[in-house]
């Protein structure tokens, strides 16, 4: 088992590498209009309010000026720079805490906004998502040290366990309909898997009210992105 971390880790840290590697080709030597283009920088943008928080950092919030309906890839959670065309050493790193609109809050990590700020326009970054991947690393450090059933049916030591169990439902097809008795019948680990348009937000949507019905007292579900916990949660509610 721990070979297959161990694996795991290593192409890990080969794929940061070349993410990173592209990444800072991408934006090398690149204008600020140019990195605007590639939806990884918001520029022009004015600073409307601050205010201090926690750690002696200091929380802005910015908005665009321009260019507002370009598409961006900036997210709650990225890592970013605040900067000024002024001079290119004009930078402070932070994190997004809010985005909604053209609206942004970001925490900097200095205790006030720089006497640089008021000079020239200004920027918001985004840099490299080193963040994910430390996670990612440290989850794999963690489960290579924990001896656990999921964490051997995870590695393919063991065999997921499961029970027979009916049901049934007029509202979904029959690959469905399995995928939901997959759901309600592993004791361990059910992996449902399928294209787009195949019905899974549906297959999900289904077997947690299953699993409710079940008696099952709390269900945790989670998203990659808020759009898609929106749209779960919009679906959950129309069907009561």
């Amino acid at each position: 088992m721990s070979t297959y971390f161990k694996d795991l880790l290593n192409l890990l840290t080969a794929e940061r590498t070349v993410d990173e590697a592209l990444f800072n080709g991408l934006t090398a030597g690149t204008g600020a209009a140019q990195r605007r283009a590639l939806g990884i920088c918001w520029y022009p943008i004015a600073i409307r309010n601050t205010e201090p928080v926690r750690g002696d950092y200091i929380s802005i919030e910015v908005e665009r000026t321009t260019h507002k309906d370009l598409v961006h890839q900036l997210r709650f959670g990225s890592s970013v720079a605040l900067f000024s065309n002024h001079d290119s050493n004009d930078r402070v790193n932070g994190t997004v805490t809010y985005i909604g609109g053209d609206r942004m809050k970001v925490t900097l990590l200095t205790e006030e906004l720089p006497d640089w700020a008021s000079d020239g326009k200004l920027g918001i970054d985004l840099l490299f998502d080193a963040y994910s991947y430390d996670e990612m690393r440290d989850a794999l450090k963690k489960a290579e040290k924990t001896d656990s059933q999921l964490t051997r049916v995870l590695t393919g030591v063991e065999s997921p366990k499961s029970i027979a169990v009916t049901y049934t439902n007029p509202e979904l097809n029959s690959s469905q309909e399995a995928a939901v008795r997959n759901i309600l019948g592993t004791q361990d680990l059910a992996i449902i898997h399928g294209p787009p348009g195949t019905g899974k937000t549906t297959t999900l949507v289904a077997a947690i009210r299953a699993l409710v019905e079940h008696g099952e007292p709390q269900i945790l579900v989670v998203a990659p992105s808020n759009t898609a916990v929106d749209l779960l949660s919009e679906k959950l509610s129309a069907t009561g």
